[in-house]
């Protein structure tokens, strides 16, 4: 589980950079894609209730950034990830 919670706390740190002095958009999508997959892959074998429709939320929402990117976006992307972090962890 530490793992995981290593993995989320990336996730975090990317919202947090993208909030604040910006990361570049297709840098943003790839760190978040990247530990989202290797999230899914430590879950894959028995997923929380509800991390399935989570991890679907947040790759449309992350889908939507990679075609408008912008500060709003990412404010969905931090309000998608809570929900993520919440089933990843129960």
């Amino acid at each position: 589980m530490s793992t995981v919670l290593d993995h989320l706390d990336k996730l975090d740190l990317l919202v947090r950079a993208a909030r604040g002095t910006g990361v570049q958009p297709d840098k943003f999508t790839a760190g978040m894609l990247d530990a989202m997959q290797k999230i899914s892959a430590l879950l894959a074998e028995n997923p929380p209730p509800g991390f399935l429709d989570a991890d679907f939320v947040l790759s449309e929402v992350l889908d939507d950034y990679e075609k408008h990117p912008g500060l709003a976006g990412v404010g969905k992307i931090g309000n998608a990830l809570v929900n993520y972090r919440r089933t990843a962890t129960s």
